[in-house]
C-alpha cells in the first residue's frame, strides 16, 4: 500500500490543486479550460500501466461530455479567435465567466432558497438588494 499511496502522491498531487482553482469565483472561461489543459498534460505524462488506464478515463469523459467541445468553442471566440458556434454575440459575452463547475450554482441555489421562499411577503427591491450583497461579502 505504501507504494500506492507513494504513486498517488508522485502522479496525481495536481488534482486537488486543480479542483480548488476550478471552484474558485470569477475565473474567465478561458482561465478553466487552461487549468484542464495543465490537468491533461500532467496526466498523459504519467508512465506505467495504471497512468495509461487513467489517461484513458479521463480522455472518455471529457468525449463524453458534450458541452466541452461548445466551452471550447466559445472561448476560442471570447478570446478572438475564430471558432463555429451559433450563439446570439450578447449570450456569448455573457458567459465569459461560465462555471465549468458546479460550486457556483450550488452557491446560488444556497442563496435562492432564502429568498425564494413562502415567508417572504414584504421583500421590497432594495431589501433584497442589501440581502445580497450582504450574501456575497459573507463568501469573501
Amino acid at each position: 500500500m505504501a507504494h500506492d499511496l507513494s504513486y498517488i502522491k508522485c502522479n496525481f498531487s495536481i488534482l486537488p490543486k486543480a479542483i480548488t482553482e476550478l471552484e474558485t469565483q470569477g475565473l474567465t472561461l478561458s482561465q478553466q479550460l487552461d487549468i484542464l489543459a495543465e490537468v491533461k498534460t500532467a496526466i498523459a505524462n504519467i508512465g506505467g500501466e495504471k497512468g495509461r488506464k487513467v489517461q484513458a478515463k479521463l480522455d472518455f469523459v471529457l468525449r463524453n461530455n458534450p458541452g466541452l467541445l461548445k466551452m471550447m468553442q466559445l472561448a476560442k471566440v471570447q478570446s478572438g479567435e475564430e471558432a463555429v458556434i451559433e450563439m446570439p454575440p450578447q449570450q456569448m459575452a455573457a458567459m465569459k465567466y461560465s462555471p465549468m463547475v458546479n460550486c457556483d450554482v450550488e452557491r446560488s441555489f444556497s442563496s435562492f432558497k432564502n429568498i425564494l421562499t413562502d415567508k417572504r411577503t414584504n421583500f421590497t427591491p432594495e431589501n433584497l438588494e442589501m440581502y445580497l450583497v450582504c450574501n456575497y461579502e459573507n463568501r469573501e
